[in-house]
């Protein structure tokens, strides 16, 4: 069981030797458990961004297409709101609210 204390609330983490080895593998020079968790929160979450880098740069639509379609499908909602506005304006007329 290894506790690791700062300025912030201690947590107590119960693991198996061989999660213990195989997280303990990951860890840098001096780094604690909970530096070595935030760097791989870091990580996954940089990860997860960079996985969409280039994603269109083989495609077939130019940007001023795909702004084109966003402008449409904003007026496309826009026009549906305002149909469900409508809806509930006339529903609540004739209920008299």
């Amino acid at each position: 069981m290894f506790k690791h204390e700062h300025d912030m609330a201690l947590k107590t983490l119960t693991i198996t030797k061989e999660a213990y080895n195989e997280i303990n593998s990951l860890k840098k020079n001096n780094e604690s458990f909970s530096e070595l968790f935030k760097r791989l929160k870091k990580e996954r979450r940089a990860n997860n961004i960079d996985r969409f880098f280039g994603v269109l740069k083989n495609s077939p639509l130019k940007i001023d297409d795909l702004k084109r379609k966003l402008s449409e499908s904003k007026k496309e909602n826009m026009l549906l709101e305002e149909k469900k506005r409508s809806k509930i304006k006339q529903k609540m007329k004739e209920l008299r609210i």
